[in-house]
């Protein structure tokens, strides 16, 4: 069983029916803007990054992991900061 496989199976509880996982790419964090919320609330973001596109904007990654406020912006709703 691979490391990522054990970390799901530990975060989604002991049957696997808890959500605590997103599957978002950072490429796709840092440069589309409603993508956050894909990951808002979630205790890991786990997936492969294989697309190689260069990513030039890394500023809300670091926000993000370095626990600092982050706009959430939201489909039709209103935004909020975490």
């Amino acid at each position: 069983m691979g490391v990522f496989r054990c970390i799901k199976a530990l975060l989604n509880g002991p049957d696997g029916t808890e959500q605590n996982i997103s599957n978002v790419k950072l490429s796709k964090v840092s440069t589309q803007r409603f993508s956050k919320d894909s990951v808002y609330g979630n205790l890991a973001n786990i997936a492969g990054e294989v697309d190689g596109k260069k990513m030039r904007n890394t500023a809300s990654l670091k926000d993000i992991t370095d626990g600092d406020s982050v706009k959430i912006k939201l489909k039709r709703k209103q935004s909020f900061f975490r």
